[in-house]
Order: C-alpha cells, then structure tokens, then sequence
C-alpha cells in the first residue's frame, strides 16, 4: 500500500487563514504593547533622574539642576533635545555651562513622544534642601505632560510638587493638565 505525505491544497489554506487570523490581531496589539514600553521608559528615566539630582542636591549641599539637553559629545540644555542632562549649577542659571559639573547624562525622549510643560521652565531646580527652586528664586511646582500618537488615553504626567517629589500619573487622573495634541 503506498502512502501519501503531505498537505493536501485545502489544508494549506486553512493553514494560511488561521495564520492571517492571527496576524492580524497579534500585529495591532504588539504594536500597542512597543509604545506604552516606549512612554513607560521615558516617563521612568524623567523620574529617574529628578531624584538622582534631588539626592545628588542634598549630597551634596549645593544646587543641582535637571534640564532636556542633546546627548551628543559636548551636552548643552536644550528644550528640544532628547536627552537629559544633571548638573551642579555653580552659576544658579538654567543652562549647562563650563562652571558646571556634569553629575549625569543621557537618552530620555523615545520616538513619537512629545513633551509638554505645564506650569515648569524647560528645567528641574533642586537646592541643598530637596526642595525645588527657580532660577532667581521662588518655588517650582507643575506638571510635565508625556504624549504620543495614542492621544490622551495613553499620556502620562509627572506632577512635581514644590517639595521636590516627582509623582507619575496618567493624563486622566490630573485635573486641568493640557490634552495631547
């Protein structure tokens, strides 16, 4: 008796369904899954490192300050870079200048996330006493609103209150936050 091996054409078209079933509804939630870890990553970094320049501030027992910077070889605070950069301000400004000593420096900003400020300058400030300060004077307290092209239902906000504390919440638990654009 001879025996067949194989698939016959009906089979392989099943096959070739179910596996397009799949697809098609694996593909948008993995998707889905790559963009809250990319919003999740550069939330965690921002968080990060305000607490690395609050402690490094009271360590230290001067002003140290966090801004959004490039992250080339020579960082400079700059509000459309992608990176951070954490620094003692010895000359109490908002910029990373050579009087300054560079504490730590990184990538923070993951593709297709926008950031807002909401009630902050483009900078964290944090004096020997763990509290927030602007340059000048006065305290610092806002929010920075993390967006992507999911829109309002996916966006976090760091709150940071003038004690220096960072809290990371979604957009919807923040009353009165700006939307995503």
């Amino acid at each position: 008796m001879k025996y067949q091996r194989g698939f016959t054409l009906v089979e392989l078209m099943y096959t070739i369904g179910v596996a397009a079933i799949l697809l098609g509804i694996g593909i948008p939630a993995f998707t889905e899954t790559i963009r809250s870890g990319r919003m999740t990553t550069t939330v965690n970094t921002a968080v990060t490192a305000m607490h690395v320049a609050r402690s490094e501030a009271v360590k230290r027992r001067v002003r140290v300050t966090l801004c959004r910077a490039t992250t080339d070889a020579d960082p400079a605070c700059d509000d459309d870079g992608a990176g951070y950069v954490v620094f003692v301000n010895a000359v109490d400004d908002d910029t990373f200048d050579d009087a300054d000593t560079l504490i730590k420096a990184g990538a923070w900003i993951s593709d297709d996330v926008t950031v807002t400020y909401d009630g902050l300058p483009g900078y964290v400030s944090y004096t020997a006493s763990g509290f927030t300060r602007a340059v000048g004077g006065g305290t610092l307290a806002g929010n920075i609103v993390f967006c992507d092209g999911r829109g309002d239902r996916a966006a976090r906000v760091i709150s940071l209150a003038a004690t220096g504390r960072p809290q990371a919440r979604a957009h919807a638990d923040v009353p009165g936050v700006p939307p995503c654009e």
